[in-house]
């Protein structure tokens, strides 16, 4: 049976993993490993061993214009954006506009999240948090956890007076949280992922074609919180 090795962003994991799943009939296996964007580009850019890389958009872009994925197999999976979520069981606030997201953020005990310095959500509320003024009151509840799978982890077993923000399809894909909503209006950020294979990839051709069966999922995208991307850039 062969086996291509996989690096991805904690967004896709669900998505990737019920994909690997189904290719066992066609003599695939998949070796994944996940984490926030930016580390697991790094390790890309350093020339780690992989065969199919997804990750955001602009860092696929980057990465292919320095060598290491094949520009020609890029292929957009969906758009994600990043929301706010709660321990299942505690009620969830309101956060339809930003004025309802500022007063939710400012009334939870603890802020849990993704390291912004790897991860997009975490980057993304870093700047909600600067737009709506209110840096200095929620830093001391912050809590940065390695990536969004851990903030997941550390969200649902808490106390519930906590919030979590998450990347959505990480929210989704965790039984123990239940989501919010997204982050509303100017506030919103969503990003694109996207798959690629690796320059140095000796099994270009089940690369390649995995990533056609996950990007043709779009059924099985969508429900994990993926829409479609914009055509921009491709």
């Amino acid at each position: 049976m062969a086996s291509i090795k996989l690096l991805g962003a904690g967004a896709a994991q669900a998505v990737i993993g019920e994909v690997a799943a189904s290719c066992g009939g066609l003599g695939w296996t998949i070796d994944a490993e996940y984490g926030g964007v930016h580390a697991m580009a790094a390790r890309v850019a350093s020339g780690e061993a992989a065969d199919v890389i997804v990750l955001t958009r602009d860092l696929v872009d980057d990465l292919a214009a320095a060598g290491a994925l094949r520009a020609e197999s890029r292929s957009d999976v969906g758009c994600v954006g990043t929301g706010l979520a709660v321990r299942a069981g505690s009620p969830a606030p309101d956060v339809e506009t930003p004025e309802a997201l500022r007063r939710a953020l400012l009334a939870a005990t603890l802020v849990i999240h993704p390291d912004a310095a790897v991860a997009t959500a975490g980057r993304s509320l870093r700047a909600a948090l600067e737009v709506l003024g209110i840096e200095a009151e929620v830093a001391p509840r912050l809590v940065a956890c390695a990536n969004g799978a851990a903030a997941a982890q550390r969200l649902a077993a808490g106390q519930g007076g906590e919030v979590g923000v998450m990347q959505v399809t990480e929210i989704v894909a965790h039984r123990g949280l239940t989501f919010a909503g997204p982050f509303p209006g100017a506030l919103r950020r969503d990003t694109v992922y996207c798959a690629a294979v690796s320059t140095g990839s000796r099994k270009a051709d089940i690369a390649s074609a995995f990533i056609r069966r996950l990007v043709a999922a779009r059924t099985l995208l969508r429900s994990a919180g993926f829409s479609s991307p914009s055509p921009a850039g491709r």
